[in-house]
């Protein structure tokens, strides 16, 4: 065999590798990041370089109007770049951003050409994998933390927002890998991170717990248990922030019942910019929010110069009139951070391509009118929930939470969503695609070598 023809053979099987496992590395890049910032990134990278060896140009059809809204909300993410402090840090911000929302495109050209009930058993099994390895993770970094200081020791404990918006995968994992007979052990597994994620006492991670626990009640419900889960949500939140409000430090005040901090003559100015917003609401809703309210307030107070495009991707951390009662990189609310750094052209944008995703979903599953199709869509479903709650509260927009599990969430349900009505393997009558061809022979030769 010639070195031409070797060289072919080697870019094939590259190829057929990444088609039959390669593609769902994403699933597991949030738990490694978990694990240690190089390992997240290191494998991600190798996902990215395995993507651009193992594709096409000819493999992906992406509808042009899908192309040009993506296309302008990147081209939008860097008009902000002109008016950066740091323009080396808002171009790699964008740029970050760019190639891990690429996930999308190439989870889906991967999938077009596969019914969905071809692939959605190895899916879950990595997605469960990852829960269960996130879980684990958060569970460990607990252990030692509860020997040093006791109970109290758990609320030391960080990063437990993984495997709190990757809770149904665990469910679902545990769910089908163990019998009937072991339900107390299926419980118990559940169990214990929900009561890990209650004793780290983080209200962020309790919340996108909860969140994604309702919403896959939610999607499954009709509207009457609907109705009643929503008047529950309600006071149920309305009781807990109730609780919260009492159970805080309280507020310090002077003789003349104004609070007294560091930075009170600021939170005043704000107040004052705002309006004549009351200086006591604002220290003891900062105190509620653990400082988040206070970064939006001062957003809001000290606009970008330019409303339209923002300051720069990444470059919100510059501007510290935002953060005057704690340091922060970021604004801990991705709609607050994408108005801030890329304008209202930008957040209008995301909402856009948002809005566009989870439509053409949520009306895909209608059309299909596919009872396990839409059991299908409930833990993605609800993991997207849990990845937008916690990108409310604690991430933001560029992070890998964001900006790479959720398309790939996303990328699946689009995938199952938009395929024929009737989905088959191609007939004697049909011709198959190169994709197709090439898909065919990974199911044949690899479908029982994935590691």
């Amino acid at each position: 065999m010639d070195l031409a023809s070797t060289e072919v053979t080697r870019m094939e099987n590259i190829r057929a590798s990444f088609m039959s496992w390669g593609w769902l590395l994403p699933a597991l890049v949030p738990t490694a990041y978990t694990a240690g910032r190089s390992i997240g990134t290191v494998l991600y990278i190798l996902y990215a370089l395995w993507a651009i060896l193992a594709l096409r140009k000819s493999d992906f059809h992406i509808p042009k109007p899908m192309a040009l809204l993506y296309l302008g909300l990147l081209v939008v993410f860097m008009l902000g770049t002109t008016e950066a402090i740091d323009i080396e840090r808002a171009l790699h911000g964008w740029r970050k951003f760019a190639f891990h929302s690429m996930v999308f495109f190439i989870t889906w050209t991967v999938l077009r050409a596969r019914p969905w009930r071809s692939w959605e058993a190895q899916a879950f099994r990595w997605l469960g994998w990852a829960a269960v390895a996130a879980a684990g993770i958060f569970m460990a970094r607990m252990v030692p933390n509860i020997i040093e200081h006791g109970l109290a020791g758990a609320a030391l404990v960080t990063n437990g927002l993984v495997a709190a918006y990757m809770l149904p995968f665990l469910m679902l994992f545990v769910s089908r890998h163990l019998t009937s007979k072991s339900r107390l052990w299926t419980g118990l597994i559940v169990a214990l991170p929900v009561l890990a994620l209650v004793a780290n006492l983080s209200r962020t991670e309790m919340v996108v717990a909860g969140l994604v626990l309702a919403s896959m009640l939610w999607i499954r419900s009709g509207w009457k248990v609907r109705i009643t889960m929503s008047v529950l949500t309600a006071v149920v939140l309305a009781a807990g922030i109730h609780h919260i409000s009492n159970h805080l430090d309280p507020v310090v005040t002077g003789e003349d019942g104004r609070p007294v901090s560091p930075f009170s003559r600021d939170l005043e100015t704000m107040g004052e910019r705002l309006g004549g917003i009351d200086i006591h609401w604002m220290a003891t809703l900062d105190n509620i929010t653990s400082h988040r309210s206070t970064f939006w307030f001062g957003a809001l107070a000290y606009p970008p110069n330019n409303p339209l495009i923002g300051v720069g991707v990444r470059n919100v951390r510059y501007h510290r009139k935002l953060f005057i009662t704690v340091k922060a990189k970021h604004m801990h609310n991705f709609l607050m951070d994408a108005w801030y750094e890329t304008g209202l052209l930008g957040v209008a944008m995301l909402m856009a391509w948002l809005g566009f995703l989870i439509g053409g979903i949520t009306r895909g599953v209608r059309r299909l009118g596919d009872t396990e199709l839409a059991h299908f869509s409930i833990p993605l479903g609800a993991s997207v929930v849990g990845v937008l709650a916690a990108s409310s509260l604690d991430k933001t927009y560029h992070t890998v939470s964001f900006s790479m599990f959720m398309f790939f969430c996303l990328a699946l349900l689009w995938s199952a969503a938009h395929q024929p009505k009737e989905s088959s393997t191609p007939t004697k009558d049909e011709p198959e695609t190169e994709l197709e061809r090439a898909l065919s022979d990974v199911l044949q030769n690899t479908e029982n070598h994935h590691p």
